[in-house]
């Protein structure tokens, strides 16, 4: 069965590093066999048709294909339409008024982290403005003076959870789960 993917590519045209063009990047995963590639802005994030049956290994896949077609060694994690809308639908920031949607972030984490790891960064947040929630594979991030100024960036959530993580915008988010249910796909 025919299905919509999100895919994030970790640390694409970000500073100047692993650039590469979504123009090339559509165009590499079409010619191993991707259908309907739609990317949404420079920084790796891609709409595409898949067969269920694949959807585990086309992290790994697209990871491959970077790093063969342009020597990029970057993490990719991906998400079906139903994880996607789970991930919006539990945004723990969502229905407070308090907590304005365009300073709020979405981490996909590679592993849940440790517990115990989650606790201290907990301490950390004590004497902050900001807010983490981790719930499952999703950090969500709520940034008071925006993300450019938290602490708690990818990086820094990398570090203190031990875990690979990509961060997007809330309307980066919601464009992509518009882009996966329109009719092109």
């Amino acid at each position: 069965m025919i299905m919509p993917l999100i895919i994030l590519i970790r640390a694409l045209n970000v500073s100047g590093k692993n650039v590469l063009k979504m123009e090339v990047l559509r165009q590499y995963m079409a010619e191993v066999g991707f259908e309907n590639i739609q990317t949404y802005i420079q920084s790796g994030n891609i709409v595409c048709s898949i067969d269920s049956q694949s959807a585990t290994s086309i992290p790994q896949e697209v990871e491959h294909l970077l790093q063969s077609k342009a020597g990029i060694s970057v993490k990719v994690f991906s998400l079906t339409q139903s994880e996607l809308e789970y991930i919006i639908y539990n945004n723990p920031f969502k229905d407070n008024v308090k907590y304005a949607p365009e300073k709020v972030y979405f981490s996909a984490l590679s592993q849940i982290p440790d517990s115990e790891l989650v606790l201290k960064l907990n301490d950390l947040l004590k004497a902050s403005e900001d807010k983490v929630e981790i719930l499952g594979l999703t950090a969500y991030i709520y940034c008071e003076n925006g993300y450019g100024k938290t602490k708690f960036s990818n990086n820094f959530l990398e570090s203190k959870l031990k875990v690979l993580a990509t961060t997007r915008n809330t309307k980066t988010v919601n464009m992509l789960l518009e882009l996966s249910k329109n009719g092109e796909l």
